[in-house]
């Protein structure tokens, strides 16, 4: 068993009960599958997740394929019939009397699936990457308006971000301590108080051992190096703002083309973590692992 599992898309038919899971629209990760209100009959839309407080747009899939908003399970996404252009909505869930307009499943390859009918997709009305855009029921036709990158919440549980998937080289902090500089250490040499995060509502990266102490920036541009800084819930500047997207990469918030980064590739403990473009590259591969004493027991399953 690998515990890395746990962190990447679902895969079709998996049971994700009780996870809190964004679904991401796959062409821009600003934006994600939400609701301005929390009522039964509230239009489904995009939403710009840096604007928006997670309990908008955070789901729970369940185990009978129905979607329910992760802050009232009560309500479920819902469209009123399989027809193109049709616009979702929330309707109040009833356990005993699930609709077939109710059930959508994942396809493992972007797309969520009507349980009866997969032809018909979620899909976001002509591609808009505007916050409030209509999500809608469409036929299956290859468009990008029809891709979605579901994530499971790393939120509240403390994570290790390896570079690699080998476990050994993690990002962390020498030093305990403001203005300590972000590097990579050898984990088989440190203990994970300098190297576990504490991922929080607000997208901010708190050191686990010492959760007054955020990971930061002196600007949000490429070459600049990542610090500790003294962390204050009331004021929280973009450069405190990072999410992972579910493909390896921890991008910055407001602009998601920025991303954590090891400096020229190096394995080498001390090695600077810093800013850069996304570029697809190793050195930007991060493989997250929460819950550290459970993972050390499956390792080897």
């Amino acid at each position: 068993m690998n515990s890395n599992n746990r962190l990447q898309n679902p895969r079709i038919g998996e049971k994700m009960s009780a996870k809190p899971y964004t679904i991401f629209y796959n062409a821009n990760p600003k934006y994600a599958i939400g609701i301005k209100n929390k009522q039964s009959g509230a239009a489904v839309v995009l939403l710009d997740i840096t604007q928006t407080d997670e309990e908008y747009y955070e789901w729970i899939i369940q185990d009978n394929n129905t979607i329910a908003l992760r802050s009232d399970p009560d309500l479920i996404l819902d469209v009123a019939s399989l027809t193109n252009y049709q616009q979702f909505y929330l309707s109040v869930y009833d356990d005993q009397s699930v609709l077939g307009t109710q059930k959508w499943i994942y396809d493992g390859d972007r797309h969520f699936r009507n349980v009866s009918n997969r032809s018909f997709v979620i899909d976001n009305k002509q591609r808009g990457e505007t916050d409030g855009n209509p999500i809608i029921a469409y036929a299956y036709n290859g468009s990008v308006a029809q891709e979605w990158n579901p994530k499971f919440a790393l939120k509240s549980n403390p994570t290790i971000f390896y570079y690699g998937s080998d476990k050994r080289y993690a990002f962390g902090v020498k030093r305990k301590q403001s203005n300590q500089q972000i590097v990579l250490l050898d984990t088989y040499l440190t203990t994970s108080d300098f190297y576990e995060w504490y991922p929080q509502e607000d997208n901010t990266l708190l050191l686990n051992s010492d959760r007054s102490l955020v990971l930061d920036a002196a600007s949000l541009a490429a070459k600049q190096s990542l610090f500790l800084s003294d962390y204050d819930s009331q004021n929280i500047p973009p450069t405190q703002q990072w999410m992972y997207d579910d493909d390896h990469h921890i991008r910055n918030v407001q602009d998601p083309t920025l991303v954590i980064d090891d400096k020229e590739s190096k394995r080498v403990d001390g090695n600077t973590i810093w800013i850069f473009k996304f570029n697809g590259s190793d050195a930007q591969d991060w493989y997250p692992q929460y819950s550290l004493s459970l993972s050390k027991v499956t390792e080897n399953e």
